[in-house]
């Protein structure tokens, strides 16, 4: 189990949640929870992820709104993580303008939903295979 790499999945949604988390643990990746961008935060106070998984649309803040706060708190304090920044994917049904909207504001890549276990897995990869 390669328990030092740890995901966050911001979801207002727990369908979304659970089909995240069961793709998430073929890889036996440690997954935590967060239901709203405030939540979320609170989550990064107290621990580094190495991945974060940022829903569009969520009551409060936004998913670019909060990816926006994430890359902001990581450049004023960068001392502070021991890991690299956060490799940060935007999750959207929506078309492409959402999936600009969230790169624009700092997302690494996109998810799309219906999230499939093959591109759980293509992603997944990639992120591994960084030096």
């Amino acid at each position: 189990k390669d328990s030092n790499f740890i995901v966050l999945v911001v979801d207002d949604e727990t369908f979304n949640q659970v089909v995240l988390e069961q793709c998430l643990r073929r890889h036996d990746l440690a997954v935590d929870f967060a239901c709203n961008g405030q939540a979320a935060l609170k989550s990064l106070q107290t621990c580094e992820y190495d991945v974060i998984i940022v829903d569009y649309d969520m009551p409060g803040l936004s998913g670019p709104q909060l990816i926006r706060l994430i890359r902001q708190q990581e450049s004023e304090a960068p001392d502070l993580r021991s890991k690299p920044p956060a490799y940060i994917l935007g999750h959207t049904a929506f078309g492409e303008p959402e999936r600009k909207e969230m790169l624009t504001s700092g997302a690494n890549d996109i998810l799309s939903k219906p999230t499939s276990l093959k591109e759980i897995d293509t992603i997944f990869r990639k992120i591994r295979s960084k030096p």
